[in-house]
């Protein structure tokens, strides 16, 4: 396996590996020393990624491409993420752009929506917390025409809620899609991992984001039964500007 120019594992909490596969080889080409630093093993260079790939590319043989990859199958319809990314994937404008800060969720992200255009995705390493709200509307501002779906947790969310004011403000074709687990999920997995019993104040049930929205200036919309999702984010998905939907997930 060859990474060419990024770090080549990024983490939400560190993790104890087998970081690839029994028998596989990794290696890793940047001119950021950064990346190298990262590495858990494998071989790692220091130089230009583009020369680097330029000379590798002159001595490989050339082989017929891999099938595609099998995706998962269908989740059973339910108001929990593995579903509701199937159907934002099955529902999504063509070259829509994601941004992510759903930690919870990242597995069925991963799973059942796939990355289908270039400039299509972005998130955070690791380490910050509230980014996704406002950098979707940052990602509008820099790709207009594209609708920008933002993937958010309702923990997320809170962080940075005002910034649905300058969504607003600025008519930014953005769709917030808050996974409402009705607690700080994340935090609560933290728990776990460092051995703490219990965590306070990781519950947040009460919150209102259909209000919160309205309250400056955002149209949205709640799904609490799996019937209302596909009308739910279709609404949002055809909305010219941002809206917000409130998915009431297990």
């Amino acid at each position: 396996m060859l990474v060419a120019g990024a770090p080549v594992f990024t983490y939400h909490a560190e993790g104890s590996g087998p970081h690839w596969p029994i028998g596989a080889a990794l290696g890793l080409l940047s001119v950021d020393p950064r990346h190298l630093s990262y590495l858990p093993g494998g071989i790692g260079v220091l130089g230009d990624a583009a020369a680097g790939l330029s000379a590798l590319a002159l001595s490989v043989r050339r082989r017929d491409p891999p099938g595609s990859r099998p995706r998962p199958s269908a989740p059973p319809a339910a108001m929990e993420a593995s579903h509701v990314c199937s159907r934002i994937a099955a529902l999504r404008p063509a070259n829509s752009v994601l941004v992510e800060e759903a930690p919870t969720a990242r597995g069925p992200m991963h799973d059942h929506l796939p990355v289908l255009t270039e400039g299509g995705f972005y998130t955070c390493a690791s380490g910050g917390l509230g980014y996704g709200l406002p950098s979707a509307i940052g990602v509008a501002r820099g790709a207009p025409g594209r609708k920008v779906i933002a993937l958010l947790g309702d923990g997320s969310t809170m962080y940075t809620m005002p910034a649905l004011w300058s969504a607003a403000d600025q008519r930014a074709n953005v769709s917030f899609v808050v996974l409402n687990n009705r607690r700080y999920a994340a935090l609560d997995h933290f728990a776990k991992l460092f051995g703490m019993n219990r965590v306070p104040g990781t519950a947040i049930g009460e919150i209102d984001f259909v209000r919160l929205a309205e309250s400056m200036g955002v149209p949205a919309r709640r799904a609490a039964d799996v019937t209302l999702l596909d009308e739910t984010l279709a609404w949002s998905f055809a909305s010219t500007g941002p809206s917000l939907v409130e998915l009431i997930v297990d």
